[in-house]
């Protein structure tokens, strides 16, 4: 009789255990994401501001390194 107790009680544990295991691994899987979601932020952030603060519609077109020669 003890034994099947202890049997199901280790079993009980273990799967304790493992449920904390998936816990804490998701936990760290959402922190990972969540660092990573703002290093993207951060180094978007000054062209978001630079493309905010330029008071000219020009500054933000890209400059062509070569005309067409119908072009003109």
């Amino acid at each position: 009789m003890r034994d099947s107790v202890q049997t199901s009680c280790r079993g009980w544990r273990n799967k304790q255990e493992e449920h904390l295991l998936s816990l804490m691994a998701s936990f760290l899987l959402s922190l990972l994401s969540l660092f990573s979601s703002l290093s993207i932020l951060l180094l978007l952030l000054p062209l978001l501001l630079s493309g905010l603060t330029t008071s000219s519609p020009q500054a933000r077109v890209p400059i062509p390194l070569f005309l067409p020669n119908n072009f003109l």
